[in-house]
């Protein structure tokens, strides 16, 4: 089951042109690709004779189809026990821990571009690589 901030997170990045291609509870691996540059088609097309311009495009997008990948990993955000400090599960009321209150849980920063969690003292996103400003002077 996913939590509502990897859901809207997913939603996002699939607006986006992303594409889901593999998921755990938890954690889903997004992947992007493309046919290739459109100037590269036509250096290509201009390049090689007008009966094998077709073949050499088409064995050009392939290659940039394979070769030409981005992949990105959501990840639902980890809650801790207000209490311990423990890690919860992320459909646990209590803690496993102390038995604390799970609604009471703390939920670390996240990343104002992707939604992906953060580290407090951190200067940039580790997901997208967004400034989070916490950089000196800021």
């Amino acid at each position: 089951m996913r939590n509502e901030e990897l859901r809207r997170r997913i939603d996002r990045a699939i607006e986006e042109g992303w594409q889901v291609e593999s998921e755990t509870p938890g954690r889903v691996v997004l992947v992007r690709r493309s046919y290739g540059s459109p100037v590269l088609h036509l250096v290509i097309a201009a390049l090689t004779l007008w009966w094998a311009f077709g073949a050499a495009n088409a064995l050009y997008a392939a290659y940039a189809y394979v070769t030409d990948v981005e992949r990105r990993v959501l990840r639902a955000p980890e809650r801790s026990c207000s209490e311990c400090g423990a890690a919860l599960d992320p459909n646990a009321s209590y803690c496993r821990i102390c038995g604390a209150d799970a609604e009471e849980a703390s939920v670390p920063p996240v990343c104002p571009d992707c939604g992906a969690p953060t580290p407090a003292d951190a200067n940039f996103c580790s997901d997208c690589g967004a400034a989070l400003g916490n950089e000196p002077g800021h």
